[in-house]
């Protein structure tokens, strides 16, 4: 008996303990999350009024780094006029009344342009003989008779590979290293300098001197196909400076729709979506000198193609 009874309470005190030991969890959670609640009913508005602080401090930042965007695009890098003359002569006041004085003013900037570069020794730097209109013609030439291909180019590796390279076979590395060393030794100027031979050259205005050895329509047809249409010529350009690359795109366009004018569109290549390209590009960057005659040239062709009857 005595020793049932001892069993007994040795199982009611571990019982007890148990219970014990529940209670005093239970009590400790309780104080624990209470105190959490606590905590984080205190802090909350703490939190909250530096998350607004935080966002306003943000806000600010937002707009301040907008508007210093703002006016970077506003201070359009201008191109002294020293320069200017230096490279292209000294501009007319005003546009040329009659087509041939037009042409005349065109040639002459022209061949100041090539003075200019002989000057500053670019081909006598990488020994090329001769004077930079020389040099010009010989170029001219080269990519007259030898064109990439523009159709198919993604359907065999091999035609794909010859078009990435095409330039390097066509002019070589002497020529290849002359371009780029007037891209980038007369970055400041190349916008005009680009304006000026795309007038230069553009058979619709036959401004050429007769010596002088230039790209046909066809040709140019081409390659602003390269250029657009081609991955090779995506390629070329992307390693190009954003406004230069940006330019080529645009004068591609415009040598599209010529080409739609005259009947040469032979690859079909659709100038709308072009358009709407070249557009937002050209619309995001304030620092070209032309930068609104190119917009209003891209809108009226535009306009253009949305006429009904008339296809891209």
């Amino acid at each position: 008996m005595h020793f049932v009874c001892s069993e007994v309470y040795e199982t009611m005190k571990k019982i007890f303990f148990i219970v014990l030991i529940i209670v005093a969890a239970s009590v400790i959670g309780a104080l624990y999350f209470s105190r959490e609640a606590i905590v984080e009913k205190v802090s909350q508005p703490v939190v909250e009024e530096e998350k607004k602080v935080w966002q306003e401090k943000t806000q600010q930042l937002e707009k301040e780094i907008t508007a210093l965007k703002e006016e970077i695009q506003k201070t359009a890098p201008a191109v002294p006029q020293e320069k200017l003359s230096e490279a292209f002569g000294k501009l007319p006041q005003s546009a040329p009344q009659q087509k041939e004085d037009s042409c005349k003013e065109l040639n002459a900037r022209a061949l100041k342009f090539f003075n200019y570069l002989d000057q500053k020794g670019y081909l006598k730097g990488l020994a090329i003989t001769g004077s930079a209109h020389e040099h010009f013609i010989k170029v001219a030439g080269l990519l007259e008779t030898s064109r990439p291909v523009i159709s198919g180019e993604t359907q065999d590796l091999y035609v794909l590979m010859r078009n990435i390279a095409y330039f390097y076979r066509v002019l070589g590395e002497k020529d290849i290293k002359l371009i780029i060393a007037i891209v980038s030794g007369e970055a400041e100027i190349m916008e005009p300098t680009l304006k000026l031979f795309f007038e230069w050259i553009n058979p619709r205005e036959q401004c050429a001197e007769k010596d002088t050895i230039r790209l046909s329509p066809e040709a140019l047809y081409d390659y602003a196909s390269f250029f657009i249409n081609t991955i090779a010529g995506h390629s070329y350009l992307a390693r190009r400076e954003l406004r230069v690359r940006t330019l080529a795109l645009y004068y591609g366009v415009l040598i599209l729709d010529t080409a739609n004018e005259q009947g040469l569109n032979k690859y079909g290549i659709d100038i709308r979506p072009h358009i709407a390209s070249v557009l937002d590009d050209i619309e995001g960057q304030k620092g070209l000198l032309y930068r609104k005659d190119y917009i209003n040239k891209l809108n009226d062709i535009k306009r253009k193609y949305e006429r009904p009857g008339i296809s891209g």
